[in-house]
């Protein structure tokens, strides 16, 4: 019976199958720890210190009327354009996927 007690710790030995082992556990929670914090902190909302109009904001900012009208112009064609290259990759998807060629190269 000893050879098949000395072949099982040989074989512990090679597939070492313990993960505080083979792996820093105490750093690793070192830094997830550290990295929660530091995300808390990103995420954290901000309040502002004082309340002011959106018309007084365009003046402190020193924004027109009109530039504020072209930026909102510019922000809807670059909507249209993001939404028109989605809905034609999602139909080269969906072709791709009825075509049967999804595992072709």
């Amino acid at each position: 019976m000893g050879i098949f007690r000395t072949t099982g710790k040989a074989i512990g030995l090679m597939f070492n199958l313990r993960a505080d082992k083979w792996i820093d556990y105490k750093n690793l929670k070192k830094t997830s720890f550290e990295l929660l914090s530091i995300s808390k902190k990103i995420f954290q909302v901000q309040h502002a210190k004082t309340k002011e109009s959106f018309s007084a904001s365009l003046h402190r900012l020193n924004i027109t009327e009109q530039n504020l009208a072209t930026t909102q112009k510019q922000f809807y064609y670059f909507m249209l354009f993001y939404l028109m290259v989605s809905v034609i990759i999602s139909f080269y998807g969906l072709y791709i996927l009825f075509s049967g060629h999804v595992f072709s190269y």
